[in-house]
């Protein structure tokens, strides 16, 4: 006898339940590959060369040991230009001035590379010089320095302007500033815009006459009298984007002031082009199987880390540590290893990369999560994890600790932030934003529907959160305290600790003044029925 439909449904709806607690649907295209330049780009944006300009470009090559600093003039105005900047320097041997036809073969052994034009380049220049992108993407690789006159500026980036019609035509650009459409001393912003519009995965800069643009290796500023403006195209959802930086106004300046991190704005521009997030109706927030331990930084509360392990499966752990830093090499050993193997685990590990192919591919980073029945996530900028983990195998086997293995993934500060599928404060130049255009979509999605911020009454945080979710109503906002954690299973959260945890639902009271649910330790809170189920004693 064959079961009703409406049985069918039931049973249907059973085994789909635990599914949508954790859905491994972060795509691998939704980061960018390449998220830092190993060396310097410098673009000259014509008219007045700032002072600092040759002081940088030695102390940039200086880093690579790949051999000496070349320069080359495209007319006899350039070279000579050169000549004369670089009188001193050339005389020492380890500064070489050459022919343009002698770039390509003096590219492999160079660790700097000064290029300058005084005029407008024909086509077939431009074309000359287009071949030589191979060469000097690997002259940067190698910690190298390049520096580019504004005749130059257009051919860097991975789109090249080539005319002033009105369908703004482009070529492929050497891509040594990647998804960048650069412009400089010339032109107009609307004719830079409408080549964004028709590469909206793009960012266009467009660079100012008496100007240095400087990207190392993700962070962008300039120097000197004029500007640069960093700019996105609009969508049906979002406005278009621009910013204007100038040279900062004094040492003590706050960086994000006067800097701006290039991948972020990569990654805004590819955000633009995907599904609108965060969802109107997010997932439910519930972990249907295993446990998430998060926790509000500054120190684990007394005998937490001992409760994990045995979440973890105690003597039969296998437990993972992923410390969140943007070295690419970080220290073999840790204290947070060395505490497990005293607790008696079966095995401990740390993973570390900042090689997304790696995070794809690599066995001795995935390996460890094949077996993991616990994890760490340590504290830093958690914009790091996204970086390194968003969409790749490495974070499809995170989630399985979960789904396979009824495991536990916990974490303090940035390991706290990084649970949650929106990822509140995650600005790569400062922390002081807590939506940062770009990275919101970037946490690793352990707990859906929420907003998780850390360190919150001791950094004063609360308004902070009362405007994220304000932005986002759909969100259920959760600060937690320094030494204070809260633990999920199912839909259930329990506090811990000696803090708070501050609830903000927005959903709740859309016309009155937004107060949040604040619970002690033993205090539990329902994430999808967004109530109390007990307060603390």
């Amino acid at each position: 006898m064959f079961p009703s439909k409406a049985l069918l449904l039931v049973l249907l709806a059973v085994i789909l339940v635990p599914a949508f607690g954790q859905v491994f649907d972060e795509r691998m295209d939704d980061w960018p590959m390449d998220l830092t330049l190993r060396g310097q780009v410098m673009v000259h944006g014509g008219g007045e060369l700032p002072p600092s300009a040759k002081g940088h470009f030695i102390g940039a090559a200086r880093q690579s040991k790949a051999g000496p600093m070349i320069l080359c003039g495209f007319d006899d105005a350039a070279a000579a230009r050169l000549k004369t900047l670089f009188a001193k320097e050339l005389k020492s041997g380890f500064v070489r001035q050459i022919e343009p036809s002698e770039l390509q073969a003096a590219l492999p052994r160079s660790s700097g590379v000064w290029l300058d034009a005084t005029g407008p380049l024909s086509d077939a220049e431009r074309l000359a010089i287009l071949k030589l992108g191979p060469g000097l993407r690997g002259m940067v690789h190698k910690r190298g320095c390049l520096v580019g006159s504004a005749s130059l500026a257009g051919l860097l980036g991975e789109q090249v302007v080539i005319d002033d019609s009105p369908l703004v035509p482009v070529w492929p650009g050497m891509n040594l500033l990647p998804d960048v459409v650069l412009t400089a001393g010339q032109g107009e912003e609307t004719q830079l815009m409408s080549v964004v519009r028709g590469h909206p995965r793009s960012v266009g800069i467009q660079l100012e006459r008496d100007t240095l643009l400087i990207v190392s290796g993700r962070k962008i500023w300039v120097e000197g009298k004029g500007g640069a403006t960093l700019m996105l195209a609009a969508n049906e959802r979002k406005p278009a984007r621009t910013r204007r930086i100038r040279q900062r106004a004094s040492d003590r300046s706050y960086p994000n002031k006067w800097m701006l991190d290039l991948t972020a704005w990569r990654r805004d521009a590819i955000d633009r082009t995907l599904e609108p997030f965060p969802r109107l109706e997010p997932r439910t927030p519930e972990v249907n199987k295993g446990t998430l331990v998060i926790v509000g930084g500054g120190g684990t509360p007394r005998g937490l880390m001992a409760e994990i392990i045995k979440m973890a499966g105690g003597k039969k752990a296998h437990m993972v540590y992923v410390p969140c830093s943007e070295s690419e090499v970080v220290p073999s050993s840790s204290r947070m290893l060395r505490e497990w193997e005293k607790m008696g685990v079966a095995s401990a590990t740390m993973i570390h990369t900042k090689d997304r192919h790696a995070a794809n591919t690599d066995e001795a980073i995935l390996a460890p999560l094949r077996r993991a029945t616990g994890l760490w996530f340590g504290g830093g900028r958690q914009w790091n994890f996204s970086d390194s983990y968003y969409g790749t195998e490495a974070h499809r086997l995170m989630k399985e600790v979960l789904t396979k293995r009824g495991g536990v993934i916990s974490g303090s500060s940035a390991g706290a932030s990084i649970q949650g599928r929106y990822l509140a404060r995650a600005t790569p130049v400062g922390n002081l934003q807590i939506m940062a255009p770009g990275y919101e979509r970037g946490g690793l999605g352990f707990l859906s529907g929420v907003a998780i911020d850390q360190h919150f009454s001791e950094r004063k945080r609360q308004p902070d959160l009362h405007r994220l979710v304000e932005t986002y109503p759909q969100l259920l906002g959760i600060g937690i305290d320094e030494a204070t954690a809260l633990i999920v299973r199912q839909s259930e959260a329990e506090v811990v600790g000696k803090g708070r945890v501050f609830f903000y639902d927005r959903a709740a009271d859309p016309e009155e003044a937004l107060k949040p649910v604040v619970l002690s330790a033993k205090g539990r809170y329902d994430l999808i029925k967004r109530e109390v189920l007990e307060m603390a004693e």
